[in-house]
C-alpha cells in the first residue's frame, strides 16, 4: 500500500497575527521518492539556537514547515510490524520512504554495533545478511548516501547519536569512532576509485573519506532512490518531479533568464530568510530557503564542483549554500563536492550562497476497474498496482502510463477518464487529480488495430472503436472485419493507406485475426515547378519562388496562379501543365484537385533578335504558321525573330473548329485568319479557336443522352465535340413519358 506523507505548509496572512495553516500541500508517497523531514522542532535568531518558532525578522525556518518528526514502524525476524512500544525488534520500516532498515545488535553477533569494515567488505557483509534472510528478505544492500541521510535526525547534538534510537537502538554516538560513521554505496566523483561517502551520525555530516577506512555498515531494502527528474518551466523556476518541489532555477544574484553574472554571496543568513519570503519568482509568493535534506536532493554526487545538474541550474557556483535547518549549528550543503556539514558560527555571516524553494503540488491518480476485481492495471512509475494499490499521488506535471492485464478469460475493452481511450497503453499528464477506468469484457480473444496518422486527417471505423483524432487502438473479437474510413482536414485529401490496408481508396477492410497496425497517410495537393529550355528565368506563386523554392503545398481545389519571369538574354518560351491566362500569357492557373507539375520554359535569346511565341487558346483546336518560318504551333511555338522583322502570322482551324479572333497583333482586313506584329520586343500572340456547343435544358422529369459521348442530361447537358451548327432545346412535360420536342 502507498504510505502517505503530508506536508503542512502555513502561510502568513496580511492583517493576521501568527501563521493560519493554508492546508495539505502535497501528500508524498514513494511513488515520489518523498524526502524524510530533519527533525528540527526549533528556531534561531542568528547568534542562539532552541528558540520557539516564529523568530520575529528571522522568516521561514526549517521547523515552521513538514512535520518535524519521522514515520517508523517496528518489524519482526519475520518482517511482520510490531506495537511502537516493543522492544527487541529486528528491523525499521520508514513510511515516508518505505525503505526498510536493519537494526543494530549489542551481542557480539552479525550485526554487532561495533563491527567496522573497509568499504570493498561490505558487499561481503551484505551477502552474509541475506544468506540469513533478515526479517524475512534476501535483497539488502548498502544504502545510497542520500537514503543514509534520509534518517537523520538534526534536532539531536553532538555527541548523538542523530537518529532515533528508539527505532534505531544500538546505534554509536559519535565518541564511539569510526562505529559511529556509516558507508553508504556513493562513490565520490572526484576519484571514485579510492573514496566513498559517509554519514556520521555523531552529529549527521555528511563526507567523503578513503574507502580503505573502517567504517560502520546499516543494509537498507526497499526501491532505490529515484534520481531527480527535473522540468523547466522557462519562467525562472525548475520542478523536480522525484520530490515535486519546484526551486529558483537560477543563484539568488544572477539573471533569472539564463542564470549569466555572479551569485550574491554577500547575504547573512538573516538576509537570505528574508530574501526568500520577499520573492516573487515565477508569479509565486511562497518561496523559502531549503532545508538541508531538501537541498541535498540537489546534489548529483556523480558530478563535482559543481555536484549539480548544470543542464538544469547554469552557472551554479561550486560554493556552500544557506538551508533553513538550525539548532546549535547550521546546517549548510557545499555544491563544490556534496558536503553536508553543521557550522558552528561562521555559517550565519556572509560568504554562502542562495537558491529558494517552494513546497511542490502532488495530485492523487485513482484506478477504477469494471467487469471484475481480479484483473490488473499498474503505472510505470511506482504508486499504481491495482490489484490492491489503486490510487497514487504524483508531482505536478508527471507523465503516468497506465498498463491494463485481464484476467484469465477476460478481454481488456478499453480506457476511459484522464484523457485516455481505446485500448492500448494510457498515458496522463498529472496536471491535477485524475480518475482512469478500465474496462474488462468476458468473452473471445480480442486483438487490437492501432491506427497510425501521416498528416492531417481523421480515421473512423465499423464497428465503432477507432476514432483517431484521439482514440487510434481498439480491440476486436477475432474474425471481425473491420472497415477504416479516412477523412481529410479541410484543405487536405487522403494519399493512401499502408500496413494491413494497402489501397489508396478513402476506405479499407481488415479482417481481425491478429493483432494488426494500419497508417493512414494525408496529404494537401502539391506543385511542382520545373524550369527547362536554354534560358533562365524565375517563376513565381504563393509560397513559390523558384528560382529556389520549386515546390508548396495548396489546399485541394485552390485556384493558383503562376508568373514567369524571363531573365535578361532570355524569353519566356510557354507552359506545360497549366492554363495560361489569355490577358498575359506569360501567367498561367492550376486547380488544385490533386498534386501538380508545372513546367515553364525559357529559351536563350540572340543578339538582334526577340522571342514570339504564340499561345493556342479557347475550346476549338487549329495550328498556327509564320512568314517568315519560325513558328508551326502545333509543335513548334516559339521562334526568335530578327529584330525589326514583320512577321505574317496565319491561323488554320481543324475541321469542326471555328477561328474566332487574335491577341496581341493586328489582324488583317482582307484576311481576319491573319495578323501582322511587329519584331521591335519580345512578343506573345494568342489565337483564339471555338467549336459549337450543344445545350440541352430540361423541364420536368427525364433523361437525355447523346450518340457522341459527352451528353448525360442528368449531370452535364453541354457538348462541345459537335460539328453541327444549331443549339436545340427539349422540354418535357410531367410524367416524364409524355415528353415533346420543342424548338430547333
Amino acid at each position: 500500500m502507498s504510505l502517505p506523507h503530508r506536508l503542512i505548509l502555513p502561510h502568513r496572512v496580511a492583517g493576521f497575527g501568527g501563521w493560519l495553516l493554508a492546508g495539505w500541500l502535497a501528500c508524498l508517497t514513494p511513488s515520489l521518492a518523498a524526502l524524510n523531514d530533519t527533525g528540527v522542532k526549533t528556531c534561531s535568531d542568528g547568534s542562539q539556537g532552541g528558540l520557539p518558532c516564529p523568530v520575529a525578522n528571522f522568516p521561514g525556518q526549517d521547523a515552521e514547515y513538514g512535520t518535524n518528526g519521522f514515520d517508523f514502524t517496528k518489524l519482526d525476524a519475520d518482517g511482520n510490524a510490531l506495537p511502537a512500544d516493543a522492544i527487541n525488534h529486528v528491523c525499521v520500516r520508514d513510511n515516508v520512504t518505505g525503505l526498510t532498515w536493519e537494526v543494530k545488535t549489542d551481542d557480539g553477533g552479525l550485526h554487532d554495533k561495533d563491527s567496522t569494515f573497509s568499504w570493498q567488505d561490505t558487499e561481503e557483509y551484505a551477502q552474509d545478511v541475506n544468506a540469513i534472510g533478515l526479517c524475512g528478505f534476501q535483497d539488502w544492500r548498502l544504502p545510497s548516501v542520500k537514503e543514509l541521510t534520509g534518517i537523520v535526525d538534526y534536532s539531536r547534538t553532538y555527541p548523538g547519536p542523530t537518529i532515533d534510537v528508539d527505532y534505531f537502538p544500538n546505534t554509536p554516538d559519535g565518541r564511539n569512532r569510526p562505529a559511529s560513521d556509516f558507508w553508504s554505496s556513493s562513490s565520490g566523483a572526484r576519484d571514485p576509485s579510492n573514496v566513498a561517502w559517509e554519514v556520521f551520525y555523531g552529529f549527521g555530516g555528511v563526507y567523503v573519506v578513503s574507502k580503505n577506512n573502517e567504517r560502520g555498515v546499516r543494509l537498507v531494502r526497499g526501491r532505490q532512490s529515484t534520481e531527480s527528474r527535473f522540468v523547466d518551466n522557462g519562467n525562472g523556476t525548475v520542478v523536480d518531479h522525484a520530490t515535486g518541489l519546484m526551486w529558483g532555477k537560477c543563484s539568488e544574484g544572477q539573471d533569472v533568464s539564463h542564470c549569466t553574472g555572479q551569485a550574491n554571496t554577500g547575504l547573512t543568513w538573516q538576509q537570505a530568510l528574508t530574501a526568500a519570503k520577499d520573492s516573487r519568482l515565477g508569479g509565486y509568493s511562497d518561496w523559502r530557503l531549503p532545508n538541508a535534506k531538501e537541498l541535498q536532493s540537489l546534489v548529483d554526487y556523480s558530478h563535482d564542483a559543481p555536484s549539480i545538474d548544470l543542464t538544469y541550474f547554469p552557472n551554479t557556483p561550486s560554493l556552500e549554500f544557506w538551508s533553513s535547518s538550525t539548532g546549535s549549528w547550521l546546517w549548510c550543503v557545499d555544491f563544490n563536492s556534496g558536503k553536508v556539514s553543521a557550522d558552528y558560527g561562521h555559517c550565519k555571516g556572509t560568504g554562502f550562497a542562495t537558491r529558494f524553494v517552494r513546497g511542490g503540488q502532488v495530485f492523487d491518480l485513482t484506478v477504477l476497474k469494471t467487469g471484475g476485481d481480479n484483473h490488473r492495471v499498474t503505472s510505470d512509475l511506482a504508486g499504481i498496482d491495482c490489484g490492491d494499490d489503486c490510487t497514487a499521488s504524483f508531482a505536478t506535471g508527471t507523465t503516468v502510463t497506465l498498463t491494463a492485464t485481464p484476467a484469465s478469460g477476460y478481454q481488456f475493452n478499453g480506457w476511459s477518464g484522464g484523457g485516455c481511450a481505446g485500448a492500448g497503453s494510457c498515458t496522463v499528464k498529472m496536471t491535477s487529480a485524475q480518475t482512469v477506468s478500465a474496462a474488462f469484457v468476458k468473452g473471445l480473444a480480442r486483438f487490437p488495430l492501432s491506427v497510425s496518422k501521416a498528416g492531417d486527417g481523421t480515421v473512423t471505423s465499423d464497428p465503432a472503436g477507432i476514432n483517431c483524432g484521439t482514440a487510434c487502438t481498439a480491440n476486436y473479437a477475432t474474425g471481425t472485419r473491420v472497415t477504416l474510413t479516412a477523412t481529410p482536414a479541410t484543405g487536405g485529401m487522403f494519399a493512401g493507406w499502408s500496413g494491413a490496408c494497402t489501397n489508396s481508396s478513402g476506405t479499407c477492410t481488415v479482417n481481425m485475426t491478429m493483432a494488426r497496425n494500419v497508417t493512414a497517410k494525408f496529404i494537401r495537393p502539391q506543385i511542382t515547378v520545373t524550369k527547362t529550355g536554354t534560358g533562365s528565368g524565375r517563376v513565381t506563386a504563393p509560397g513559390i519562388n523558384c528560382g529556389i523554392d520549386c515546390n508548396q503545398p495548396y489546399n485541394l481545389n485552390a485556384q493558383v496562379t503562376l508568373t514567369a519571369a524571363p531573365a535578361k538574354g532570355s524569353s519566356f518560351a510557354g507552359w506545360t501543365g497549366c492554363t495560361p491566362v489569355a490577358t498575359n500569357p506569360k501567367q498561367c492557373t492550376v486547380t488544385m484537385n490533386g498534386s501538380k507539375s508545372v513546367k515553364a520554359r525559357f529559351n536563350t535569346t540572340t543578339a538582334g533578335t526577340f522571342a514570339l511565341t504564340v499561345y493556342r487558346s479557347g475550346v476549338g483546336l487549329g495550328t498556327v504558321s509564320s512568314n517568315p518560318a519560325g513558328i508551326a504551333c502545333g509543335s513548334s511555338c516559339v521562334a526568335n525573330l530578327r529584330q525589326g522583322a514583320e512577321v505574317t502570322l496565319t491561323a488554320t482551324p481543324t475541321a469542326g473548329s471555328t477561328f474566332v479572333g487574335w491577341t496581341g497583333c493586328t489582324p488583317l482586313a482582307n484576311n481576319p485568319k491573319q495578323c501582322k506584329v511587329t519584331m521591335n520586343a519580345a512578343r506573345i500572340v494568342i489565337a483564339n479557336f471555338t467549336r459549337p456547343l450543344l445545350t440541352v435544358i430540361k423541364d420536368g422529369n427525364g433523361a437525355i443522352t447523346s450518340d457522341l459521348p459527352g451528353i448525360v442530361c442528368g449531370a452535364d447537358c453541354t457538348l462541345s465535340n459537335l460539328t453541327c451548327r444549331s443549339s436545340r432545346e427539349l422540354d418535357f412535360l410531367r410524367p416524364s413519358t409524355e415528353s415533346r420536342y420543342g424548338r430547333s
